[in-house]
């Protein structure tokens, strides 16, 4: 059932102004004029205006990516939560578009060739196509940093085997899940997959950080008060 601008906006909690504009860049379907003033839009622009939202919050990915994976074939507003969970590889690369050798890398870092080597054999950095991105830099900048301060550094190794272990009991919980949900309710199935690995771990990570470091702050104040 067609519905308002007034609606779409209620519902979906874009601005008029976003909204137009995601039509005007062809991510939203023009609306029906049954009259001069009248614009009715279809039902489905609420969906796919949470979708548009959910990239660009959670993912970082510009109104240029979301159009650029939707011209690719590669997503498709129609395949809802689900869409997004099945380009996970895709979405998680598209706000670094600048690519570079390992030798480009080596040269820039002025590093050797075999420590970025070492570190993809560690798994602790990511070939994305046979290629690094501005991230990956990021990274072993971030890698460099820790190997000056030590020789041996085994938290980033752990971080490695913890997210292994993470990966395959998401996989499995979601294939659980899929198995069992009703097909009418797996756009929302996927969607709760998605919060929870983009967003329920994170928080659960970063507040058992602050929890453990809040504890070693309290101990020392402790230890100099007696």
């Amino acid at each position: 059932m067609p519905v308002k601008m007034s609606e779409v906006v209620k519902r979906s909690g874009v601005p008029k102004s976003t909204i137009l504009y995601y039509i005007k860049e062809g991510l939203l379907p023009q609306p029906q004029k049954p009259k001069p003033n009248l614009h009715l839009y279809d039902e489905s622009i609420v969906d796919r205006l949470h979708l548009i939202s959910y990239l660009q919050k959670y993912f970082d990915t510009s109104i240029d990516e979301i159009k650029s994976i939707l011209q690719s074939g590669a997503f498709d507003f129609s395949d809802g939560f689900r869409g997004i969970w099945e380009t996970l590889d895709i979405l998680m690369g598209t706000t670094y578009i600048s690519t570079y050798s390992i030798e480009d890398v080596a040269q820039k870092l002025n590093i050797p060739k075999k420590q970025i080597d070492e570190y993809i054999q560690r798994e602790l950095i990511y070939l994305r196509d046979g290629c690094l991105t501005d991230k990956e830099i990021e990274i072993i900048e971030i890698l460099l940093f820790i190997d000056e301060l030590t020789d041996n550094c085994s938290i980033v190794d752990s971080y490695v085997d913890s997210a292994k272990a993470i990966a395959t009991k998401e996989v499995d919980t979601a294939q659980q899940l899929l198995k069992s949900v009703e097909e009418q309710k797996q756009n929302s199935t996927f969607k709760s997959l998605l919060d929870t690995t983009l967003i329920l771990k994170q928080y659960i990570y970063n507040m058992q950080t602050l929890k453990s470091y809040q504890s070693t702050t309290n101990q020392e104040i402790t230890k100099d008060t007696k």
